[in-house]
Parts: C-alpha cells; sequence; structure tokens
C-alpha cells in the first residue's frame, strides 16, 4: 500500500511559519514604539520653528516694506529696531537686533555699522539670523524683493 501525500503545509511547517511572523511583528513593535514616544518632541520642535519663521518672515516683510517706500527708505532700520523696541515682533521667543559692519581687513565684526544683524532664537535651541541692509539709497535704486 503506497501511501499519496496531498497538497498542503504539515503542523511542525505551519507552527514554524507562525513563530517567525510573531518574531518580526514584535521586533517591528519596539522599533515602531522608539519612534511614537519620540514624535512628540518632534512635533514640540517644529512648531517653536514654525514660530521663529513666522516672526522672521514679519520682520523682513516690514523691512522689505520701508525699505521701497521713498520717505522711510533712509530710516528702514532704525524703525525696525524701534518696532523690535516697542516688542511689534514679541513671541514666544527672543528677537535680539544689532548694528554690525564687516571690515574688509579681516577680522570680526563690529557692534557698530550700517547693516542690521535680526536674530530670532526660541527654546530648544532654535535660532534664525539675518543681516539687513540699507540696499535702497536712492529713489531710481531698484526695489527690493525677497
Amino acid at each position: 500500500m503506497t501511501r499519496q501525500r496531498t497538497a498542503g503545509f504539515t503542523l511542525l511547517e505551519t507552527i514554524i511559519t507562525i513563530v517567525l511572523v510573531g518574531v518580526l511583528a514584535a521586533l517591528v513593535v519596539i522599533l515602531l514604539g522608539r519612534q511614537v514616544t519620540l514624535a512628540p518632541r518632534q512635533i514640540d520642535w517644529s512648531r517653536k520653528e514654525v514660530s521663529a519663521q513666522a516672526v522672521m518672515e514679519s520682520v523682513v516683510s516690514d523691512y522689505v516694506q520701508l525699505i521701497n517706500d521713498d520717505s522711510s527708505r533712509d530710516t528702514a532700520l532704525a524703525q525696525l529696531v524701534t518696532n523690535n523696541n516697542s516688542n511689534k515682533y514679541a513671541s514666544s521667543g527672543v528677537v535680539t537686533m544689532r548694528y554690525v559692519s564687516f571690515p574688509r581687513t579681516g577680522g570680526s565684526e563690529s557692534s557698530s555699522g550700517s547693516l542690521l544683524e535680526v536674530s530670532v532664537r526660541e527654546s530648544g535651541g532654535i535660532s534664525l539670523t539675518t543681516i539687513l541692509a540699507p540696499s535702497r539709497t536712492d529713489a531710481a535704486d531698484t526695489a527690493v524683493n525677497f
């Protein structure tokens, strides 16, 4: 009497497959679990970065408006400092403005100059900095676009 083998998997093959799938599923849960616990930090960091960018965009927008207006272009940087001192750009972070210059001979910047350094700092180490210049010195100069 010959025994015919029917198509299908044996009980042992099925058990081994289930155990392997279980081990792989456990590894996936462990790896995803770490990412899920880190997600709130990433979201908080992103919120702070967006907040800092919004403040910087507000400063740059005011700069473009002031520098392109012929009646205020000569005092545009001073007006930005005044706006900052009156807390126009106040947010959860800190906005600092200072005049700087870069000597042609090299070296570090000085604390008095014709350029305005604008820094926006948020908690968590987020910092954005830009340098604004009195780029339009004459009404015939091309308008500034950012």
